[in-house]
């Protein structure tokens, strides 16, 4: 301890330590930069890929065929068909843990 309060001390102890914590940590960076370039670029290229996306769904030509579309109008006539089925598969299902 008896050290490190002399290298306080000294007039330039701040600087010495500013310009040692900057160079250390500009080495940490580069090397940080260097293992993950890869990386970074796949990165890059998926953000700039979801941008593309969202700025292009706005004017999509499945927006306008899908406005003001419910999905009861969609399911519809199948709606006590599909219900049917479910029932069916669930009766199957557990005739097939039963074995």
């Amino acid at each position: 301890m008896e050290y490190w309060n002399d290298f306080r001390a000294l007039p330039y102890s701040d600087t010495i330590l500013v310009a040692a914590g900057a160079l250390i940590t500009l080495l940490a960076v580069i090397r940080i930069v260097q293992s993950s370039l890869k990386m970074f670029f796949w990165v890059l290229l998926a953000g700039l890929g979801l941008a593309a996306v969202a700025h292009g769904s706005g004017r999509a030509p499945w927006e306008a065929k899908l406005a003001g579309v419910e999905l009861g109008d969609v399911v519809g006539p199948g709606k006590e068909m599909s219900l049917d089925v479910l029932r069916l598969l669930c009766l199957k299902l557990d005739e097939s843990r039963r074995d």
